[in-house]
């Protein structure tokens, strides 16, 4: 289902995923600042927009989606994955380089905690457990799958550390 914000920023969420306690949203590219060829809801520093308006639509995204910021780390096109937790939430928000480190896929045990990955060719990915409170959102592109990505983050369901 596609959403509107006041300041006109649009994203789809995954219903059957937000009714089992998990809002996942996938943003589209229009409510942000950026300017041609960016325009508008550019969110990745690494394509050349100014990191003033990278940071003002990951802000305005975040605001959006009820939050003040949101995780993100530093994405290798590998299988690394990164527990998020309380204290390390806002740590890749601003922008780079990311403390969260290079991952492709982000676990948190908490659904309140937002994290994101970022895509543009590549498959974002959510995989949730409503019981054990575990989302792993995941940047499946086709390097991340054969180095085994989605199975690493499958791997996270069951643990008890998590």
């Amino acid at each position: 289902m596609e959403r509107r914000t006041v300041d006109g920023v649009t994203f789809l969420v995954a219903e059957e995923m937000e009714r089992r306690g998990f809002l996942v949203a996938y943003s589209e590219r229009i409510g942000g600042v950026s300017e041609p060829p960016f325009d508008t809801l550019n969110l990745g520093y690494a394509t050349g927009d100014q990191p003033q308006r990278v940071r003002e639509n990951r802000e305005r995204l975040a605001r959006a989606l009820g939050h003040s910021m949101f995780a993100v780390a530093k994405q290798g096109h590998g299988s690394n994955l990164v527990l998020v937790g309380e204290k390390r939430a806002g740590a890749g928000f601003a922008g780079p380089p990311s403390p969260l480190g290079e991952a492709d896929a982000l676990a948190v045990s908490r659904p309140a905690l937002p994290v994101a990955v970022l895509v543009a060719d590549c498959v974002p990915l959510a995989l949730a457990s409503p019981g054990q409170e575990l989302l792993v959102a995941v940047h499946a592109g086709w390097r991340g799958m054969a180095a085994g990505v989605v199975g690493r983050a499958l791997q996270t369901f069951g643990r008890r550390d998590v």
